[in-house]
């Protein structure tokens, strides 16, 4: 009895945990052995299930609300906007929104929600260019925010007033032709690309000024610590906007997600959207392609940018390189030419040594063999520096 009642409890925080069946092993349960390698990873699972996160919900209406909820709540909160008409079941047919898409967005997960995408249900867009973590129905769109959000709420309301036209009747028509949808999506993408041109902009006088420093006769190694912190912050900005552009022209390339992306027209004829689409729908998502394309451009235009910058600090390490390997070739033939040269001291020491005991210093044959020994060592330091020289080894 007690390993029945042992088994349901781990049962439950499996549920709750996310694992499958097929991943726990009930012989062991029933055995009283709980499998230790799972059993921290699913407390910690659960006690991420209670964790509450800031929502920021914007309405359609220009309204906002920031709310304490949890992942389950969100999604609940979803599940009621898409059936806000009353018609529960066919929204629940079309609806094809799973808890492992809000998973890949939760900032518990700290390497799924730091990838950039644009993942499209039915009825359903979700966002997540990190800081920015959205999920947009036809009316509203809910922000997963940071723990320090700082200025990306107003910036984010800012961006979405202007998309919408709200209390502005100096904007064009056009701007307010978009759907709702559509105009979360660009307020997104448009502080995302900021947010990224701002840190490019950032680091490139930086990155300019590190260059110039390494160009220098003399570097100290707290400049070349600080250089090598600034190429890591270019690489990350850079992998960060490759990511976002990589995320945009997926969505691109894929007629399907941009024709369920317009979420109000689901709503309005949910049958002309049943799988598999007509090859009319599927051309008609021009507004969605143009919408991307343009923030396609410009997340391209900052990726080409920090690709230069990096570029630029790979050669400027490129050239320092080059500049020490030269010094270590003049140290070389430095300790080359005091090699042969101790050589030839050598040599004359030890003819010195051998003949110095049996000659007499006022004798003809001390000064003979003292300007032989001179002219061979001179003849063969000769020949060694020149052999160096025609094999390049050595270069004056």
């Amino acid at each position: 009895m007690g390993n029945l009642k042992r088994k349901k409890s781990f049962q439950a925080l499996m549920a709750l945990g996310g694992w499958t069946e097929k991943e726990v092993v009930y012989e062991d349960i029933e055995q009283g052995s709980w499998v230790d390698a799972k059993v921290p990873e699913l407390a910690r699972r659960v006690s991420r299930l209670g964790q509450s996160l800031e929502v920021l919900e914007l309405r359609a209406d220009g309204s906002k609300s920031i709310l304490e909820m949890r992942m389950r709540e969100v999604m609940r909160r979803i599940a009621q906007a898409v059936e806000s008409d009353g018609t529960r079941d066919v929204r629940l047919h079309h609806m094809s929104l799973h808890a492992r898409d809000l998973r890949s967005m939760d900032p518990s997960y700290t390497l799924k929600a730091a990838h950039p995408g644009i993942v499209v249900r039915q009825h359903v867009i979700l966002a997540n260019f990190d800081p920015l973590k959205a999920v947009i129905v036809h009316d509203r769109m809910l922000v997963l925010l940071p723990k320090t959000p700082g200025a990306l709420v107003d910036e984010l309301c800012q961006q979405l007033r202007v998309a919408t036209a709200i209390k502005d009747e100096d904007l064009y028509d056009s701007s307010s032709s978009l759907p709702f949808e559509l105009r979360a999506l660009e307020a997104v993408l448009a502080v995302a690309t900021r947010r990224l041109t701002a840190d490019c902009e950032r680091l490139s006088p930086i990155a300019t000024q590190a260059i110039e420093l390494l160009q220098a006769s003399r570097i100290t190694l707290e400049q070349l610590e600080r250089l090598r912190r600034l190429k890591n912050d270019v690489s990350y900005q850079e992998t960060r906007a490759r990511d976002t552009v990589e995320a945009i022209e997926a969505t691109l390339n894929e007629d399907e997600d941009m024709c369920m992306m317009r979420l109000g027209h689901l709503r309005e004829a949910p049958q002309k959207f049943e799988p598999p689409l007509s090859p009319e729908m599927l051309v008609e998502h021009e507004d969605v392609e143009l919408l991307l394309e343009n923030y396609l451009q410009h997340a391209t235009a900052t990726q080409t940018r920090l690709e230069l910058l990096r570029l630029g600090i790979d050669n400027a390490e490129d050239l320092f390189s080059m500049r020490l390997d030269l010094a270590r070739n003049r140290l070389i033939q430095a300790d080359t030419i005091l090699t042969v040269f101790s050589l030839l001291c050598a040599a004359g020491a030890f003819v010195a040594g051998f003949f110095g005991m049996n000659l007499h210093h006022q004798g003809p044959s001390f000064a003979l063999v003292v300007a032989i020994t001179m002219a061979c060592l001179t003849l063969v330091a000769m020949a060694v520096f020149t052999a160096l020289v025609r094999t390049d080894t050595l270069v004056l």
